[in-house]
């Protein structure tokens, strides 16, 4: 991370540094591995980068946020970092450990015919082509909120708060038709050439958070 070369100030992606070098002791104090400490703190730049891009979008004062919630497609996190699916979520998974970020679908878990089904939050019904090529309805998860904590601080943890969430503001189905996952963006991806991030200058390019995913709400202006 020493060698990425700092952003123009003023721009989310400068706001993200310092959200990184703010968070940077905890990760290096609670994760020993180089590796790991380096894709967690990949991770935790790119989520802090998107959460102050929205921040900027809403004209918010990014320097009073202590914590900012959105949400985003967690899949997409590869496309953006440059790490495989599995780094990612070891990452995040650390990183929600540390209390730097809390991940939910904001989901209620049921029992069905002895199956464990999730329903609300984030689960939404959509249509799938089972074997036969027949049109079946089923729960999918369309997205992730996610908590950033901007500001470390003793005593505090990000924390996404239920209650206060909006209805889910991706509409899966529709995405689906019109090729707007995150499996495709994934196949896109692996065609490209791409170049370590951390050969590639100062900022990363999280237009796939973006592309196709602004979303006008009446609760919740701008969703990522």
């Amino acid at each position: 991370m020493d060698r990425i070369r700092h952003p123009r100030p003023g721009t989310p992606a400068a706001w993200a540094v310092e959200a990184v070098e703010r968070a940077r002791p905890i990760i290096e104090a609670q994760v020993k591995r180089r590796d790991a400490r380096h894709n967690a703190l990949m991770v935790y730049r790119a989520l802090a980068q998107a959460a102050y891009a929205l921040i900027q979008v809403r004209a918010q004062q990014h320097a009073h946020t202590t914590t900012y919630t959105f949400f985003t497609v967690l899949d997409l996190l590869p496309v953006v970092t440059g790490l495989s699916s599995d780094q990612c979520e070891r990452a995040t998974r650390r990183l929600q450990d540390l209390g730097l970020i809390h991940k939910t679908s904001g989901a209620l878990p049921t029992q069905t015919g002895g199956k464990r089904q999730y329903r609300g939050g984030t689960w939404v019904p959509t249509t799938f082509l089972n074997a036969e090529g027949q049109k079946v309805t089923t729960q999918a998860c369309a997205g992730t909120w996610v908590a950033v904590l901007l500001r470390p601080a003793p005593g505090i943890t990000a924390r996404v708060i239920s209650h206060e969430l909006p209805p889910c503001p991706r509409d899966l189905t529709t995405d689906r038709k019109k090729g707007r996952t995150a499996w495709q963006r994934l196949q896109e991806a692996k065609s490209e050439v791409r170049e370590s991030f951390l050969l590639t200058g100062d900022e990363f390019n999280i237009t796939p958070y973006y592309s196709g995913r602004y979303q006008k709400t009446t609760r919740n202006p701008w969703v990522l």
